[in-house]
């Protein structure tokens, strides 16, 4: 999945959200149900071979599976492609997004569990049994947009309607804040 070229894992900076339900949507179509699993803090993330080797974020989610080894033994493995090259435990992905350095000092305040529909920490829904089409809709939307910013996919350069990747990215977010008032408004 990390090498998948539609989910772009090199744009660590921001967009976890989309990616996560990027990999939850691709493994759904190889029945592969993943959960997500949120952290909220002050979060700090080194990585190597990246276009954003530091990131600090107020929060990051990642997809989860269990897995069973040969043994019949299952364990909780968080699949994180902008983090890891692999899949990892829990605890090696809380360590690597609690990056310490000598003028930051990271803290947890929240780790927790939601299922593959949940968007982001605010989208929390009790017994969802289906995709919300605005969030697929948007995760798909910042997807586009993290792949043009990184220069993998081909992106309108005449007839933007913001004129400008500033505007452009204002735009979205705009989108983004639109529709979940919408979404919180209809509940």
């Amino acid at each position: 999945m990390s090498s998948n070229k539609k989910i772009p894992f090199q744009f660590s900076i921001e967009g976890c959200y989309a990616r996560a339900t990027g990999m939850a949507l691709m493994a759904e179509d190889e029945k592969i149900f993943m959960g997500k699993i949120f952290a909220e803090g002050n979060l700090q993330a080194k990585i190597e071979n990246s276009f954003f080797p530091l990131n600090k974020w107020g929060w990051h989610v990642a997809t989860v599976v269990y897995v069973e080894d040969q043994n019949k033994k299952q364990t909780l493995n968080v699949f994180d492609p902008s983090l890891f090259d692999h899949p990892v435990s829990v605890e090696e992905w809380k360590k690597k997004i609690l990056y310490e350095t000598k003028d930051y000092k990271p803290s947890l305040t929240a780790l927790y569990y939601g299922s593959r529909y949940q968007y982001n920490p605010r989208s929390h829904e009790e017994n969802r049994t289906a995709w919300d089409l605005m969030d697929v809709d948007d995760a798909e939307q910042m997807m586009k947009f993290m792949r043009c910013r990184l220069d993998i996919a081909d992106c309108p350069q005449e007839g933007n309607p913001t004129g400008n990747e500033q505007g452009e990215y204002q735009q979205h977010r705009q989108r983004t804040d639109q529709l979940q008032q919408f979404k919180d408004g209809a509940r």
